[in-house]
């Protein structure tokens, strides 16, 4: 087995698991982490017997690697990735891939342009109830999806300064709402709580598919408790999906007689059956697809082009919000109003 050899660049929430999944890997050599905070860089670099910087640029320059995860503020993911790309480092930047369509479409050129791999941290793709959910609509016995509903919700995460919670949770639902339906977005209308800070809290999305699909997001920073979930309504049964507990619960159609008693009102039941699947990490997953990519010369799973349609979706959300008023999307993946 070849093993390659990796670097994590920002060790805080996210970078950690990172640095830690690479340390556990047969396929991975973790052999560097940069952080500007010294004292965590140094924290995590003696647990898991890896080298440092405070300074990414003299990592990289300094370090050979075939690979690097980025897990900084979003407002820097363009600047670090392209001089990552630029001394022939493939990467995995963590979502969003940016934070603007215009810094989005640099990286992916520069990606293409170096001939590297680039692969966006759309984690939920890997998890293994969504994989379950995926296969079971493509079998067709639960007819095709027409409404998708997710819930993503918990408390606010003080490390994330830069961002709202459009581009730090329902963005995840995006892209995971959009690879269940293999569909694009028409339409996207979104009205959301803001905080003190200026920064949209609390959202509610509202996104119209080709063929007559909806999609329904449910986003916040203040619940109290993590929630994470997905419901598939098809046309022949439904669907729903526990993100944390990989469990999944199908249901077929209610029988065709209604109810005619309060008793018989108690039974009107459809068939349900709980499937639990076997817990793994998805973030594992992930960074094992990125191992294959490099390795075999393929695309990763979740791709630049992936990054940059939920971010067109998340903003146009954010859009929306700000104009109180349906945005479209046209075909060119461009962003206009609608009435």
């Amino acid at each position: 087995m070849k093993k390659i050899k990796v670097g994590v660049i920002g060790v805080g929430n996210m970078g950690r698991h990172h640095t830690r999944v690479y340390s556990e890997l047969e396929e991975t050599e973790l052999v560097v982490i940069a952080d500007i905070n010294r004292e965590q860089a140094l924290k995590i670099s003696e647990e898991y017997n890896c080298n440092y910087y405070q300074d990414y640029e003299t990592m990289i320059n300094k370090e050979k690697l075939d690979a690097v995860s980025i897990a900084v503020p979003s407002s820097f993911h363009k600047t670090i990735a392209i001089k990552c790309m630029n001394k022939g480092i493939n990467v995995l930047i963590e979502k969003p891939i940016a934070l603007t369509l215009s810094d989005a479409e640099e990286i992916i050129n520069v990606s293409k342009e170096k001939k590297v791999k680039l692969m966006v941290g759309h984690i939920e793709r890997f998890n293994p109830v969504i994989d379950k959910v995926k296969k079971l609509i493509e079998t067709g016995m639960f007819g095709k999806p027409i409404i998708i509903s997710s819930t993503r919700v918990g408390v606010f995460p003080k490390q994330i300064t830069d961002i709202n919670v459009l581009l730090d949770l329902a963005v995840h639902e995006i892209d995971i709402i959009g690879y269940l339906f293999n569909n694009n977005v028409k339409h996207v209308f979104s009205e959301a709580i803001i905080g003190e800070d200026g920064r949209e809290e609390a959202a509610q999305l509202l996104l119209n598919y080709d063929h007559n699909r909806i999609g329904i997001i449910q986003t916040n920073w203040l619940t109290p408790v993590k929630k994470r979930k997905i419901s598939i309504n098809c046309t022949k049964g439904y669907l729903e999906a526990d993100y944390i507990s990989q469990e999944i619960t199908s249901y077929t159609l209610l029988p065709k007689e209604t109810p005619k008693t309060y008793s018989q009102f108690l039974d009107y039941k459809s068939e349900e059956q709980i499937i639990r699947l076997k817990h793994v990490e998805p973030l594992k997953l992930e960074i094992l697809d990125f191992y294959d990519s490099i390795i075999n010369d393929k695309e990763p799973f979740v791709n630049g082009d992936d990054g940059i349609n939920a971010l067109k979706i998340a903003l146009a959300a954010v859009e929306s919000i700000k104009q109180k008023k349906r945005i479209s999307l046209d075909e060119n993946n461009k962003t206009n109003n609608a009435n």
